[in-house]
């Protein structure tokens, strides 16, 4: 099923081969696994399964890993390949256009069908909410891993970085918590800020200072974030990088999937408050033990998992392509409070045409009403507005919420089980102005659970209401389509008995006819006869005699 595009490095025949499919910070996860299990072939399968929790290796990303891959010990051989499909649902025109995957996800796909030992992949089958992707990995591989020591490494030594060393900012536009101002405070006055990435990236890091570097390959990447001073930044593969090298890393943990936290010494999770973050990045950079641990309000030792994020936060994110990207001047936090609220993204020039806002409507169960959403182009003339209707929504791509009828026609969701999170779709043709920037301007009631209640009590009333009207209007129409129907047996009664009148003058005429045909033949016969004309001289004397009297 695999077909190999490229090669790097050698290994003896029946080595011991796994199969991964990306992301990249999910391959460098899977490091301690393959460790364990002796890997020595490693083959990155080009595919793109997009969405929410989706995943994406490109045939660059597979190179870009390729030299790091190989310098880790026991990895001889990294192979590029791909199963050349393309996954997309529904039929005709629509399966043309809505491609679900480019290329195979093997998770459910038999190791002995591909020709290797292990489907790394199936990582993606385990409970992942909470559970360390390092320990998903291995759990898919059958083996045991442990992430709390270092499982990146260098081929060569890297000087312990002193105080003129930068720091590392590594944010993405997925699997944030905080926006980007939150960082530009949190550094600001530290020393050099590096944010790592590509090009494309520039407008995750608005308003905050630094350089910008791109690295050709993973192992440049990696021994840039072993020189820095500490770390700082969201799950990502910069992260995954940081983690394996076990430097000193401050991560921002999302709500939802917490399952890339700090394992190990000198890793903490990214306090949410921006002066208790400050402080202890301050001591992690001091290298102060007692600072931190005071910082912390733990044991210098202790690292915790993540706990369960704070549940006063609606979060928004722009989609541009299958990734989402968290505006730079946007307000990104809701009060839950059933008040008029706005939400007011600036978007900086893209590379292209947004397809759609998410809202993260966190763990909170709740009702999300949305009044009313409007794109302006950067002149402020509006290009789109959402339309309130039903129609629109089942037209969404994607979503985790419960669609309700919202008051006055408007859009509502319902969220039950936590961990919401709706999609609403944009129009990309309408939207190609944008791409010179603009505004998102969204309208929004965000109701708490007992609000949510009344809510849906109001809307379930409003729907009884309705479905009772509806009774009353079917009864009324049957009740006329009875009469109707009545009327009609009864006309058709009426046409049936003139029908039957109509035969019986037609018949009575019929037998007239027949009659009055008889008689004239029977006259016709009296004038042609002989003692007819031998009596005309008497009848015509009769008649004049008559006269003369």
């Amino acid at each position: 099923m695999l077909t190999i595009l490229s090669t790097r490095g050698t290994a003896p025949d029946g080595a011991r081969s796994a199969v991964h499919s990306g992301n990249m910070g999910d391959v460098l996860y899977a490091l301690p696994a393959l460790a364990a299990a002796g890997v020595e072939r490693v083959i990155l399968n080009v595919c793109s399964d997009p969405g929410i929790g989706g995943r994406v290796m490109s045939a660059a990303m597979a190179e870009f890993l390729a030299p790091l891959l190989l310098a880790q010990p026991g990895i001889r051989r990294v192979d590029v390949a791909e199963v050349p499909v393309r996954l997309a649902p529904g039929f005709g025109e629509r399966a043309r256009r809505e491609v679900l995957s480019r290329g195979l996800p093997l998770e459910h796909v038999p190791a002995e069908a591909l020709g290797v030992d292990l489907v790394l992949d199936r990582f993606r089958l385990e409970p992942l909410e909470r559970l360390h992707l390092v320990e998903a990995h291995a759990r898919a591989a059958g083996v045991r891993a442990d992430g709390a020591r270092p499982f990146v490494h260098l081929p060569d030594a890297v000087d312990e970085p002193g105080r003129d060393a930068p720091i590392v900012l590594s944010l993405t536009p997925r699997y944030r918590h905080q926006p980007a101002e939150f960082f530009a405070d949190l550094l600001r006055g530290l020393g050099p800020v590096v944010m790592v990435g590509l090009p494309d990236d520039a407008p995750v890091y608005a308003g905050i200072e630094g350089t910008m570097v791109t690295a050709a390959d993973g192992l440049e990447l990696a021994r840039l974030i072993a020189g820095a001073r500490a770390f700082v930044g969201a799950p990502s593969m910069p992260y995954a990088l940081a983690e394996g090298l076990k430097v000193p890393r401050l991560v921002d943990v999302p709500g939802f999937p917490a399952n890339a936290f700090p394992l190990g010494p000198r890793g903490w999770v990214l306090p949410a408050r921006p002066r208790a973050a400050r402080r202890l990045l301050e001591a992690v950079l001091e290298g102060d033990g007692a600072a931190v641990a005071v910082a912390r309000g733990a044991a210098a030792g202790v690292h915790l998992a993540p706990q369960a994020p704070g549940q006063d936060r609606v979060k928004t994110y722009v989609r541009v392509g299958d990734a989402y990207a968290e505006p730079p001047a946007a307000v990104s936090a809701l009060a839950l409070s059933p008040a008029p609220q706005r939400i007011d993204l600036a978007l900086p020039p893209l590379s292209a045409a947004p397809r759609g806002v998410r809202f993260d409507f966190g763990e909170r169960p709740g009702v999300l009403d949305v009044v009313s959403l409007r794109i302006l182009d950067g002149a402020g003339r509006e290009v789109w507005r959402l339309a309130a209707d039903r129609a629109t929504l089942e037209r969404q791509p994607r979503g985790a919420l419960h669609l309700l009828e919202g008051p006055a026609g408007r859009l509502a969701w319902l969220n039950v089980d936590g961990q919401g999170w709706i999609e609403l779709p944009l129009d990309e043709a309408a939207l190609m102005p944008l791409r010179g920037g603009g505004r998102i301007i969204a309208d929004l009631r965000v109701y708490t659970p007992d609000e949510a209640v009344r809510f849906s009590a109001r809307a379930s009333a409003t729907a009884a209401q309705m479905i009772e009207g509806a009774r009353h209007a079917v009864a009324a129409a049957e009740e006329v389509r009875d009469r109707a129907m009545a009327d009609a047996d009864t006309a058709r009664a009426a046409f049936a008995a003139t029908l039957a009148e109509r035969d019986a003058a037609l018949s009575e005429l019929h037998r007239r006819t027949g009659e009055r045909d008889a008689l004239r033949a029977a006259l016709d016969g009296v004038y042609a006869s002989t003692s007819w004309r031998a009596s005309a001289p008497l009848r015509l004397a009769s008649r004049l005699l008559r006269r003369g009297r």
